[in-house]
């Protein structure tokens, strides 16, 4: 088998097994919700419509289980590459946030006011 004219980034892969997965079963893969999701968030800017510190969230995210372990997926959301604004910054791994995990997020602030003080 020939290699594709461009390599495949894990989500195109993981979004190509999710496709091939559908259209033999006919049935959704609800673990990979979050790849279909148009819009994903970063931390920062949930931190900025809620105004909280992104270190709090995050830690909190990672203590109630919303995020994944590293190059991992949930329904919460899922790892990308995030370039730096530097063009000699090195590209680091990011947790994104899928719509279902913004909102799970706003209601742990909203629940738990006090974590975030």
């Amino acid at each position: 088998m020939e290699n594709p004219a461009y390599p495949l980034n894990k989500e195109q892969r993981q979004l190509l097994v999710y496709e091939i997965a559908r259209l033999t079963t006919g049935k959704e893969l609800e673990l990979l919700e979050p790849i279909l999701s148009k819009t994903y968030y970063a931390a920062s800017v949930i931190c900025e419509e809620l105004g909280v510190s992104v270190h709090s969230l995050i830690k909190i995210a990672r203590q109630v289980g919303l995020i994944s372990d590293e190059d991992k997926i949930n329904k919460y959301g899922l790892w990308k590459l995030y370039k730096g604004k530097n063009k000699s910054q090195d590209d680091t791994l990011q947790f994104y946030f899928s719509e279902i995990g913004r909102e799970k997020v706003k209601e742990l602030c909203k629940e738990h006011k006090w974590w975030f003080r």
